[in-house]
C-alpha cells in the first residue's frame, strides 16, 4: 500500500512541475502543503548534485526528500506558537534571528537588482593612475650556475680556490656550458647546461639566501658572480635574464572591473542603508535606555 502511495506521490510531483507557473499543491499532508512554486524556490537553493540525485533516485528518494521538506516546514511553523508572555527571551531571540535573516535577504536582493555601470573606462584610468602600485612586475632574474659540492669531509677553502680558478677561465672566455658538464655537481641544472628555469626574485625563499644575494650582486646580463659559498658548496653564478616592467592593462582589466564593481556595490549599499537612518522625529528615552544597558 505504501508502494502505491510513493508512486502516486512521484507522479503527482512531476505532473505539477511540468505545468505553467501557477501556485498549485505538490504535496498535501493534513494542514501542511507544499506548492509547486514553493518547491521550485527550495530546489533553487540546493546544489545541482542533490537535484540530480533526486531525479535519478527513484520513488524512495523522492519520498524521503518530501518527508524532510514537510518535517522542516512543520518544525519551523512551531516558532509561530511562541509568545513573549510564555517564552520570554526565546521569543525575542527568534524575532531578532528572523530580522537578521530578512535584513540579509533584503541587502542581497538590493545588490542583485542593482544595475552596474560600464567600468571599462574607469578601469583604464585606475590602471594608468596607479601603474607603479598595482601593475609593476617585481624584478626577477634567471640564472645558470656551476656547483662544486662540498660534503662534511670536504675543506670549503679547497673548493673556493677551485671555484676561483674556474671563474677566471670563464671570464677569460671559456665555454660555460662545457665547464658545467665537466665540473658541476648539481644534477638538475647540469642536465640543463647549468640553467635554472625559475625566475628568482630578490627575497625569494625557494633558494638559499647566499645564492639569491650572489645573483643580485651581478650588474649585467652575461656576467658572473664572485664565488658564492652556501650549504650546498661553491657556486659560480651567471646572470642570464632580467625581468621587469608592468603587467599589461588587458591582463588586469577583468580584475580591476570586478574591484570597481565591488566598491560601487558597497557605496550603493551604504546609501541604501542610510535611507533607513534615524530621523528628525526620533525620540530617545535616556532613563529607559540606561537602565537596560546597565543591566548588562
Amino acid at each position: 500500500m505504501r508502494e502505491i502511495s510513493i508512486l502516486c506521490c512521484v507522479a503527482y510531483l512531476w505532473l505539477f512541475l511540468a505545468l505553467p507557473t501557477v501556485a498549485s499543491s505538490v504535496v498535501e499532508d493534513g494542514d501542511t502543503t507544499i506548492s509547486d512554486i514553493e518547491l521550485e524556490a527550495l530546489l533553487d537553493t540546493l546544489h545541482p548534485d542533490i537535484i540530480e540525485q533526486l531525479k535519478q533516485g527513484g520513488p524512495e528518494a523522492t519520498w524521503e526528500f518530501l518527508n524532510e521538506v514537510i518535517k522542516n516546514k512543520r518544525i519551523a511553523a512551531e516558532a509561530e506558537t511562541l509568545s513573549y508572555d510564555e517564552d520570554g527571551f526565546d521569543y525575542w531571540r527568534l524575532v531578532l534571528s528572523l530580522q537578521t535573516a530578512r535584513l540579509t535577504f533584503m541587502e542581497k536582493k538590493f545588490l542583485n537588482d542593482l544595475k552596474m555601470p560600464n567600468f571599462s573606462k574607469l578601469a583604464r584610468e585606475r590602471y594608468d593612475g596607479n601603474k607603479d602600485k598595482i601593475a609593476k612586475i617585481p624584478e626577477g632574474r634567471q640564472s645558470s650556475h656551476i656547483l662544486l659540492s662540498c660534503n662534511e669531509a670536504c675543506d670549503p677553502m679547497d673548493k673556493i680556490a677551485e671555484g676561483r680558478k674556474l671563474r677566471e677561465r670563464l671570464v677569460s672566455g671559456e665555454n660555460f656550458e662545457a665547464l658545467v658538464i665537466e665540473y658541476s655537481n648539481d644534477p638538475g641544472s647540469r642536465n640543463n647546461k647549468g640553467k635554472i628555469e625559475a625566475w628568482i626574485e630578490r627575497l625569494d625563499n625557494r633558494f638559499v639566501r647566499e645564492y639569491v644575494k650572489g645573483l643580485y650582486s651581478i650588474e649585467k646580463v652575461g656576467d658572473y658572480s664572485k664565488i658564492v659559498l652556501s650549504k650546498f658548496g661553491v657556486h659560480i653564478i651567471r646572470l642570464d635574464r632580467i625581468r621587469e616592467g608592468y603587467r599589461p592593462f588587458n591582463e588586469m582589466k577583468k580584475g580591476l572591473i570586478k574591484q570597481l564593481e565591488q566598491e560601487y556595490k558597497q557605496a550603493k549599499l551604504a546609501q541604501y542603508r542610510d535611507t533607513f537612518s534615524l530621523g528628525e522625529n526620533t525620540k530617545i528615552y535616556p532613563k529607559a535606555l540606561k537602565k537596560v544597558i546597565n543591566a548588562y
